[in-house]
């Protein structure tokens, strides 16, 4: 008998018998590491900054076997994390025009991880074109600062 424990990634096995009449080799085994999420990000699209009023998609990136099942965005208001409506690994913001910090959870049978990143939204005052027909805008942009492990 022989115990091993296996890696998160796929192990191959197998047994060679050595005795004086020769050598005999078993058939190869695939053993399939099983964990939770782990490694969870949020990424970011567009990257860089982007002008207020804009729409940004953050995308929940874990790695997993089994794959994420679950996936469940928050956003965390005065310590409490406040479950949104998207239950994929993307969420998508419209007309950002306040600073927000926002959590992805992702799930398998074995566990859970979590990752955060914080929208920022620098305020800008508005400006004028100067044109006949004055029209005013925000010049306003949006940073992204990554907090991992922040999540409440």
């Amino acid at each position: 008998m022989l115990t091993v424990q296996v890696p998160a990634d796929d192990s191959y096995f197998y047994c060679e018998a050595i005795n004086d009449h020769g050598t005999e080799n078993s058939s190869v085994i695939q053993l399939n590491g099983m964990y939770p999420p782990k490694n969870t990000s949020v990424s970011v699209s567009p990257s860089g900054p982007v002008v207020g009023g804009s729409s940004l998609t953050l995308t929940c990136n874990s790695n997993a076997n089994p794959p994420v099942k679950t996936y469940t965005w928050y956003r965390v208001n005065e310590s409490k994390m406040v479950p949104m409506e998207s239950r994929s690994p993307f969420l998508v913001l419209q007309d950002i025009n306040e600073s927000g910090l926002f959590c992805c959870e992702a799930q398998n049978s074995y566990g859970k991880d979590r990752s955060n990143i914080f929208v920022y939204f620098h305020h800008c005052p508005s400006t004028t074109t100067g044109r006949p027909t004055d029209v005013t805008m925000k010049l306003c942009f949006i940073s992204i600062i990554d907090l991992t492990d922040c999540c409440v």
